[in-house]
Order: structure tokens, then sequence, then C-alpha cells
């Protein structure tokens, strides 16, 4: 990473809108992957910002997304982690 800024991705309702129906996309493939612009991979390239994956796919926006993206492996942001610090603090655990 560099100084320049952080973009913290986010998938399901931003990359992958939540009005897409998942569907079949080929025999061993992830149905979720259907709703996916592969462009999107280009364009977020090339914005002035470091790119930070910040989703509950966690690993597997590595593994899955970011190939499909054409994207270099990124940094993880503990999303799930983060969740449950602020459910405990919610819940006042």
């Amino acid at each position: 990473m560099t100084d320049r800024p952080l973009l913290f991705l986010d998938v399901d309702g931003t990359l992958r809108p939540f009005a897409f129906r998942a569907g079949p996309v080929g025999d061993d493939a992830n149905p979720l992957l259907a709703g996916l612009d592969a462009q999107h991979g280009r364009r977020l390239a090339a914005l002035p910002c470091d790119l930070v994956w910040a989703t509950t796919w966690m690993a597997e926006a590595n593994e899955v997304l970011a190939p499909r993206f054409g994207l270099p492996q990124l940094s993880l942001y503990a999303v799930l982690r983060q969740l449950r610090y602020l459910l405990a603090a919610r819940l006042g655990r």
C-alpha cells in the first residue's frame, strides 16, 4: 500500500445489486457471480486509490471475485470481526 487514499469495496448491494436475481452461470459456477459486471474491475483499478475488500465474502473476495474483475489480491478489512464488535457493544456485552 502507498499513501494514496483507501477505497473499501463491498460486494452485495454495491458491485452486485440487490435487485439482481442470481441465476445459473454454468455447471460449476457460483450463481451469485451472475450479477457481477467484470468491467467494474477495470474501472476500479483506474481510480487513484488503493482498493481494500470490505465484504462478508472475506477470503473468497480474493479467491473468486478478484480474478473475475481482473484485480490483484487486495487487503481484507475484517468486516465480520467489526460487525461482532458493534453487535456486542449494542447488546452491552
